[in-house]
């Protein structure tokens, strides 16, 4: 599998003093991968994909840096969307039909998060709290029908609405949390918003083509939000929304060659990625900043 160093238009990344980016096909010829994220310290990626029973998870060794072959650690999710890992990496959190699942990363041993299971989940991210890891994701509010950003802890317990005032016709799907609570959401319609803590919505993005599903993540020092997107022509595109500036610049150097954009996650100790081409065919990547 090549390495290619490339350089990002529009973008500085923090990790790498010769401004390019890596870019690795991790895992290739899968069948419709659509969501990836690596272990906290990049050494396992693990993807949703297509199986016979519906979807599974799968898990790639060495993070995608060596010819390691995928191993299915977990199947039967319905209609899955989105995935995040717990910050020891020894679960991995799915938002499919059913909810929000727990799957244990060695032995693909399933439990629901049943507090979650009525809040239609979408979009996934993961934050450490107090009393251990707290999963944040998109959904709908059962008891009004509106569209949120809600948390649970990941072991299960009350799940707390922590972003209100979206379009009641808005179709939120991928989330990520900066350091002071600040979430970033993306929006089917094309949109992506900043929630500062306490305060109603920020339409940063609009008209965009989203990816489905639409994954967002922001880099290790939090100054730049990378939204999975398509071209105009159809092509697979990041998105790169600069924090501080408000401006967008777009990377497609190699994941052009996709023309279905899936889920983007980063590691959580690490300037890498995970982001899934999706198709017949489709590709996990790696990618460091």
């Amino acid at each position: 599998m090549s390495v290619l160093a490339l350089a990002l238009s529009g973008c500085t990344p923090t990790a790498d003093d010769g401004g390019g980016v890596e870019v690795r096909a991790a895992a290739e010829n899968l069948d419709r991968p659509i969501d990836a994220a690596p272990t906290p310290d990049g050494t396992v990626i693990f993807f949703l994909q297509d199986v016979a029973t519906g979807q599974g998870l799968f898990a790639i060794d060495g993070g995608g840096e060596g010819d390691a072959a995928p191993r299915q650690v977990a199947d039967g999710l319905a209609d899955a969307t989105s995935l995040a890992i717990s910050s020891d990496a020894n679960t991995v959190v799915v938002a499919d039909a059913t909810g929000l699942t727990r799957i244990t990363a060695d032995d693909g041993t399933m439990a629901a998060i049943a507090e979650a299971a009525t809040y239609q989940p979408r979009g996934l991210d993961l934050i450490p709290g107090a009393a251990g890891d707290i999963v944040v994701f998109t959904g709908v509010d059962p008891t009004d029908n509106t569209p949120g950003v809600f948390e649970v802890p990941l072991a299960g317990g009350t799940v707390e609405r922590i972003a209100t005032g979206f379009d009641p016709a808005a179709e939120l799907d991928g989330v990520t949390v900066m350091a002071d609570g600040t979430a970033w959401v993306t929006d089917q319609r094309g949109m992506v918003y900043q929630v500062e803590t306490g305060s109603a919505p920020e339409t940063i993005v609009t008209g965009t083509i989203v990816g489905d599903p639409a994954g967002i993540a922001l880099t290790l020092d939090e100054t730049t939000v990378l939204v999975s997107s398509v071209s105009a022509a159809g092509t697979s595109q990041v998105l790169l929304i600069d924090v501080a500036a408000g401006t967008t610049s777009v990377f497609d150097d190699v994941i052009r060659a996709n023309s279905g954009s899936g889920g983007v996650h980063r590691a959580r100790d690490l300037a890498t990625f995970a982001w899934c081409g999706i198709g017949a065919g489709g590709t996990v990547y790696r990618i460091e900043f």
